[in-house]
């Protein structure tokens, strides 16, 4: 799988180097998380790191690879995938792409499988709807009522709409929403950088869990996480990717939580805090020391990306020439 367009990014002192300009290192909204005093404080707080998630999906959206093959996407989940998808093909059941992009890998899918149904969804697509597939298109995950999408038999996102939401907790239940009772959700987190390894969230008792460990912890949810690695070019890495399912045994309880900060990027890195836990002190507490976290992460990895980034790379971001991160 290559991502054709990408950036490269470069800290230089307090600067960083994207897309042949430099930038001012973020502040990780440095100033919106200092202890509110009041409930207004907090709630305009909140609202403010909402709208900087809505301007970097805004800001980013014209590099989201939106031409993913059928190939890639076996490839991105790997043999339990390809299982699921033999089962959708010959009983004829029906799968939900969500960040489908040009829903290439769908309309490949549909028209091998005379039987079988599909549904992208994306906020910007080519593709349109056409006989047993259907598009949704100019709305968020979040947004679209659970009523007009039917309900399918595998639900995918590979990089998409729980990369880059700031309300994941909405897109949880839309997807298992949309899942028949023994349907599967895949969801693919990326190579090098895993967002569900960076992006972060702090449990109403307190506990700080990346992305992934938050839903293992979720009551009512069965998670599997296959971690595979990989070489290209002479490098070694891990590929991501979790597949979700229903623990009948157990309630669906998907906890609410509220984005807390967030550095811009595609996808962006985030924390997030359960909302139950932001009224309390102890809450408090944890929120600026998670906040540390994050921040002194996100540095020693923008530090350790810089150090990999060789002078071509360097040289041919002032000439607009974009290396291809292969990945």
């Amino acid at each position: 799988m290559r991502r054709t367009l990408a950036f490269n990014l470069l800290m230089t002192g307090s600067m960083i180097l994207f897309g042949g300009r430099l930038l001012a290192a973020p502040s990780l909204c440095e100033g919106l998380f200092q202890k509110a005093s009041n409930p207004s404080q907090v709630t305009g707080r909140v609202a403010t790191v909402a709208k900087v998630a809505e301007d970097n999906l805004k800001k980013y959206e014209n590099i989201f690879t939106r031409a993913r093959d059928l190939g890639s996407y076996k490839m991105a989940f790997g043999k339990e995938f390809s299982r699921t998808l033999q089962e959708v093909a010959e009983k004829g059941g029906h799968w939900i792409d969500a960040g489908a992009g040009d829903a290439i890998a769908l309309q490949e899918f549909v028209a091998a499988n005379p039987r079988a149904r599909g549904t992208a969804i994306s906020v910007e697509s080519s593709a349109e709807s056409k006989g047993r597939m259907s598009v949704l298109k100019g709305q968020f995950i979040e947004d679209i009522p659970s009523d007009r999408v039917e309900k399918a038999r595998v639900v995918t996102d590979v990089i998409g709409g729980l990369a880059y939401s700031g309300t994941p907790h909405l897109v949880l239940r839309k997807y298992f929403d949309w899942l028949e009772t023994t349907g599967e959700i895949f969801v693919f987190m990326g190579t090098r950088d895993v967002y569900g390894l960076t992006n972060r969230v702090i449990t109403s008792d307190g506990k700080y869990l990346n992305l992934i460990d938050w839903i293992k912890q979720i009551p009512g949810i069965k998670v599997d996480v296959f971690v595979e690695t990989r070489e290209d070019d002479g490098k070694t890495y891990e590929k991501w990717a979790m597949r979700l399912t229903r623990d009948k045994t157990r309630a669906l309880d998907i906890p609410d939580v509220a984005l807390r900060e967030l550095l811009p990027g595609a996808p962006p890195t985030m924390l997030f805090q359960e909302t139950r836990s932001l009224a309390t002190e102890t809450g408090d507490t944890v929120l600026l020391q998670a906040q540390q976290k994050v921040r002194a992460e996100v540095e020693q990895g923008l530090r350790s990306q810089a150090q990999a980034t060789t002078f071509t790379q360097f040289m041919d971001s002032f000439r607009g020439e974009k290396s291809p991160i292969r990945w």
